[in-house]
């Protein structure tokens, strides 16, 4: 199927109608991570009530939300390249926030289970159709700083799910919890394709054709890629260690002894930061990076590097004054997520924009969403009969700190790939080298 090649007049300028595109997707983007990651904020509750160990809360938090999410997002991502991508946007919105206030209504660990496997599936209809429309609002030398703004949604998500976890467990409990937060999505879900237009694919490429390949076809070019190959590895082991971090309410409660509303703020404030972070992270890289992927990935590496710092004191914090320090760390420790989307969009064709970034988040969140949070659980686990308490502090910080490391060995070595496969656009303008 091929497309005509005529720049949109509805966005080409920038118009209002792109900016609430824009912002629309952003909401989007922020339900789906409250609505993924409040379950995370609720498992000390949820392991009492259900009666589950940490390795079990461990399968909860990662393997069986990774597992699925991954193995539906490149299936849906090849609809997404070839249908309009709104109502795939819309359609998921609707049936994952229904079925997160499903959670609330199990009542063995199994049940929860297989409503936590459908959540899983149907959320990951949204990433890869919303980083393929933004691809279209925006020329390559704006992407960094689009993305940018884009990717605040998961510490603004994260931070709305910290909020509400915490004053829903004061005031209600972990179940009346997760209907609260499930209601909007499906209100805004049936709203958001009858409020805009869909952008024309390719809007602001060159290229000849925008061609839909075959779902086959699409990823064998992929994976044919040393340069991404490299991307999504630093990607999946970056992850791990985000993950290990949905045992930061559980840390909180065993190590700082601290009541489920002020983790709700604290945490939530800590979203809010990591998102001053990611907008560092946008700025810096359409100021360093440009349109240039070798550059992008460089600055990548550096940004994983930069996270240790507020690690360091975040996890290892002797009290709650340490914590506040750590949590402010957050806003001077730039995110690298939008320098990575921006990347993948210079690196492959405008039609299978959608699987590139089903490819990279399939992995990342299948292999290193699942891995992170076993190995904490694990861990902890391991470690409690000598630690006590604390083997859930060292458990996550070791988690995390060994993946930031590996993160940036991977995404330097993608970037030397890259220099030597396209010497020519090392500076900019970078050619497409996925086929």
């Amino acid at each position: 199927m091929f497309i005509t090649r005529q720049r949109s007049t509805d966005y080409a300028d920038h118009s209002q109608h792109g900016h609430l595109l824009l912002f629309s997707l952003l909401l989007v983007s922020i339900i789906n991570l409250a609505d993924r990651n409040i379950i995370n904020l609720l498992l000390d509750p949820i392991a009492k009530d259900l009666g589950l160990s940490d390795s079990e809360l461990g399968v909860l938090a990662g393997p069986v939300f990774g597992i699925c999410y991954a193995a539906a997002l490149i299936p849906i991502a090849h609809l997404a390249d070839r249908w309009m991508r709104l109502w795939v946007i819309s359609g998921a919105l609707i049936l994952w926030s229904a079925l997160t206030a499903a959670q609330g209504l199990a009542t063995s660990f199994l049940m929860l289970l297989l409503i936590r496997a459908g959540v899983a599936m149907t959320e990951s209809g949204s990433g890869p159709a919303t980083n393929s429309i933004i691809a279209d609002l925006y020329p390559p030398v704006q992407r960094s700083r689009a993305f940018a703004i884009y990717s605040i949604y998961s510490p603004v998500g994260f931070a709305l799910g910290a909020v509400v976890a915490g004053y829903g467990l004061e005031h209600y409990g972990w179940r009346e919890t997760l209907t609260i937060i499930g209601i909007p999505g499906v209100i805004f879900g049936v709203l958001l394709p009858l409020a805009f237009k869909e952008p024309l694919r390719g809007n602001w490429d060159n290229s000849a054709s925008n061609e839909s390949l075959s779902l086959l076809t699409g990823l064998r070019a992929l994976l044919n890629n040393p340069t991404l190959r490299w991307l999504v590895a630093g990607q999946t082991v970056f992850i791990a260690g985000v993950a290990a971090s949905n045992f930061d309410s559980v840390y909180l409660i065993r190590s700082h002894k601290l009541p489920a509303e002020t983790i709700g703020t604290l945490l939530g404030a800590a979203g809010l930061l990591v998102g001053i972070g990611a907008l560092l992270g946008g700025w810096v890289g359409d100021r360093f990076g440009g349109s240039s992927p070798e550059r992008l990935m460089r600055l990548s590496a550096w940004f994983s590097v930069c996270t240790l710092p507020q690690l360091f004191v975040f996890y290892l914090a002797p009290n709650q004054d340490w914590l506040t320090v750590g949590i402010a760390m957050n806003s001077v420790t730039p995110g690298n997520f939008a320098l990575l989307l921006a990347t993948l969009q210079l690196l492959v064709l405008p039609a299978m924009r959608a699987k590139a970034a089903a490819l990279l988040i399939a992995v990342s969140s299948g292999v290193g969403g699942s891995l992170g949070p076993l190995l904490v659980g694990g861990l902890s686990d391991a470690t409690s009969a000598w630690l006590a308490d604390e083997s859930m502090r060292y458990a996550v910080f070791t988690t995390f700190a060994v993946s930031s490391l590996l993160a940036a060995l991977c995404f330097w070595r993608a970037a030397a790939l890259q220099a030597v496969a396209d010497p020519i656009n090392r500076r900019g303008n970078a050619s497409y080298i996925t086929r």
